[in-house]
């Protein structure tokens, strides 16, 4: 495997991993004396700080790529989740008053004090089973590929060296090594991603160039708005059913709220959540804008810049674009953005673990002692997270990797529902709290379970390629394989073809090193023996069926001789040439009904949204039909126990700048929202 790297991009990358090492040593150097400086950076850091690392905590490898990919794949309906920007306002203005005043250092601490041990509980072990199999997992497995492909390694070296990179310096610093480092990597990551947004629109001739080549070859790119019925982005789920996602992760997710706490005071927190929500705007433009210019690239220059996956977008604008320096400089963002990420789970699930698990069974350790705890926590998640890489690298890509990215979107609404009533209204007692947080984690078994048993899965397999008639014409014959629990249909109707976006792209390695791009694209497709004629096509579980598509050679015509197919991989080849191959047929429908059926295939958005009806139904109705709560031992923790001293420290714990600066982040919100309709 080679690197895209050339000499001066390694001495870039060498420079970047130097200034990183310093930083870790220098607060290496200041010891942590005790839990509030290992795990809260003594409560003493700055807002610039705060803001940079909220910001880096948010963006990891996998996040720069799929973002980018999903602006090559479907444009900007995912900026809807970029623009919780004025959430991140919330965390400030809303929540972070309360979190401070409690004193508490973890989210699952702060229902305890408000509530009890019982939610305390749930949230503690909820959490670190949900950051090992969801954030450390993906995170490492994209992290993986993302360096394997930089750097031209193994991806099992890449990731490994990674994680324990990051570790190393997490288990010695803490929560000062992760933040304070995070401020380099977020300059870093936010430096390289402006340059290559710049240089990719001077390739495709400036912004009016790319919104007309866009919209010409997809009008709906541009289109935040997708209508109610829309199977992957309908706009009221991303509008109201992210919003909940996003109060749950940006106000109430130990893995971002921390950051906050490190303040030593509600201003200088406030502050960073501000500046960090100014900063959480950039990823439209830097990460999701370059995927639609890959997009407009491959339209207009499709022998260059073809890709043959979406996620391939950015490394392709990286690839392409970049002159030898500012390779270095990108490939250090993306390092960046994966160690930031790392970084900051492995330093969440020590502090969960250390102060809700360990010191609720041993109440009287010393302070150096859960300092070694910790750390040793640090080393555990470490530990799972590389022996996790071999199950992410099986079924990376696949079903189960879809629901790791899907599932907060089920963890979210029972959560957000407890913090947030549980602030705004005094009335909410410990018994609504764990009964809704009960409820939400048994439709989320349910929800996931339903979906792993009613969703399609299909395999396809390609089993041979070949010339037809001497002409300039490829025959591809393909199995395609339902081993789902249910039989499926495509609807193969005039506008609704079932194979969508194929195309073959062929390099060509000539004997002077130098290689050729050659493209075929799809005529026309039958099953085998048979012209696909009717407008439904069934396969029943269990079943195959097989397919064979045409392609015309465009720019070059290849003679097949001795090729090899690699399906895992995705491609054809022999000693001289590879071909890749862009196989994607449209999601089939499975063939069922009943109750179960519809509750697993509403739009996971949707769902997002009945969840937290439900779960604010349930909360407020238990907290109706029991007991009031104590009110002497919530003092401050709720809007209406809040004390006169209090609210007179709420007043004075903010400025007109910050009103102004907030007031102008939403104006900007709103005018991107109004923008991008199509």
């Amino acid at each position: 495997m080679n690197s895209v790297l050339e000499n001066w991009d390694w001495v870039v990358l060498g420079l970047y991993f130097v200034a990183l090492i310093l930083v870790a040593l220098w607060v290496a150097l200041q010891k942590n004396k005790n839990t509030e400086d290992y795990f809260l950076a003594g409560r003493n850091v700055g807002w610039f700080v705060i803001g940079a690392s909220i910001f880096a905590s948010n963006i990891g490898s996998e996040h720069v790529v799929g973002l980018a990919g999903t602006g090559f794949e479907s444009g900007t309906p995912m900026a809807h989740y970029e623009l919780h920007a004025w959430i991140v306002l919330l965390l400030g203005w809303l929540f972070l008053p309360f979190y401070i005043r409690s004193g508490a250092f973890t989210m699952p601490e702060f229902l305890e004090k408000r509530f009890d041990a019982k939610s305390r509980w749930f949230l503690s072990v909820f959490s670190l089973i949900a950051y090992v199999l969801t954030k450390v997992s993906v995170t490492i497995y994209a992290g993986g590929i993302v360096v394997s492909e930089l750097l031209g390694i193994d991806f099992w070296i890449g990731a490994i060296g990674v994680v324990i990179f990051t570790g190393i310096y997490t288990i010695i610093g803490g929560m000062k090594a992760v933040i304070y480092t995070e401020t380099l990597q977020a300059i870093v990551l936010i430096l390289g991603s402006i340059i290559i947004t710049y240089l990719g629109l001077q390739e495709v001739g400036g912004w009016n160039s790319l919104t007309e080549i866009v919209i010409n070859e997809s009008p709906q790119h541009f289109n935040m708005w997708r209508p109610m019925n829309d199977p992957d982005f309908p706009w009221t789920g991303l509008l109201f059913g992210g919003t909940i996602v996003g109060v749950w992760y940006w106000c109430t997710d130990q893995y971002i709220v921390q950051r906050t706490l490190a303040a030593n005071n509600i201003k200088i927190g406030r502050r960073g959540a501000i500046f960090g929500a100014y900063l959480k705007l950039l990823p439209i433009f830097i990460f999701l804008i370059p995927g639609i210019i890959a997009f407009a690239l491959s339209v207009e220059n499709p022998a260059q810049y073809s890709i043959v996956k979406a996620d391939r977008a950015f490394p392709m604008l990286v690839k392409e674009l970049l002159p030898i320096g500012l390779k270095g400089l990108v490939a250090g963002g993306l390092m960046a953005a994966l160690m930031s990420s790392l970084a900051s789970v492995f330093n969440s699930c020590s502090t969960i673990f250390t102060i809700d698990i360990y010191k609720k069974i041993k109440t009287k350790e010393s302070e150096k002692k859960l300092l070694n705890i910790g750390k040793l926590a640090t080393v555990i998640i470490v530990l799972l997270g590389i022996a996790w890489i071999p199950i992410m690298d099986k079924i990376g890509g696949g079903v189960m990797y879809q629901y790791l990215q899907n599932v907060q979107s089920y963890i979210a609404p029972p959560v957000a529902a407890v913090f947030l009533l549980g602030i705004i209204w005094k009335r909410v007692n410990s018994k609504a709290a764990i009964t809704t947080l009960l409820a939400g984690l048994f439709l989320l078994v349910v929800r996931l379970s339903s979906e792993v048993y009613y969703n399609p899965n299909t395999n396809i397999i390609v089993n041979s390629i070949e010339t037809v008639d001497d002409s300039n014409k490829y025959k591809l014959s393909i199995t395609v394989e339902n081993n789902g629990f249910h039989d499926l249909q495509w609807l193969n109707e005039k506008d609704s073809k079932i194979i969508d976006k194929n195309f073959l792209k062929f390099v060509d390695d000539n004997e002077d090193e130098k290689k050729s791009t050659y493209l075929a694209f799809m005529t026309n497709y039958n099953l085998t023996g048979t012209t696909v004629s009717s407008n439904k096509i069934n396969i029943e579980k269990n079943k195959k069926l097989k397919f064979d598509i045409f392609y015309e050679a465009k720019n070059g015509f290849i003679d097949f001789e001795n090729f090899q197919i690699d399906n895992e991989k995705g491609y054809i080849s022999n000693n001289k040439t590879k071909i890749t191959y862009n196989l994607k047929f449209k999601k089939p429908q499975t063939i069922a009904n009943g109750f179960l059926f519809v509750f697993a295939t509403i739009n996971f958005s949707h769902m997002a949204i009945l969840m937290f009806i439900f779960s604010i139904l349930l909360c407020v109705g238990v907290t109706l039909s029991t007991t009031e709560p104590e009110y002497s031992k919530i003092v401050g923790l709720s809007f209406g126990t809040l004390t006169k001293e209090q609210k007179l420290e709420n007043k004075n714990s903010y400025e007109k700048i910050d009103l102004i600066l907030s007031v102008i982040l939403v104006i900007i919100v709103f005018a991107i929202l109004n923008y991008f309709t199509g």
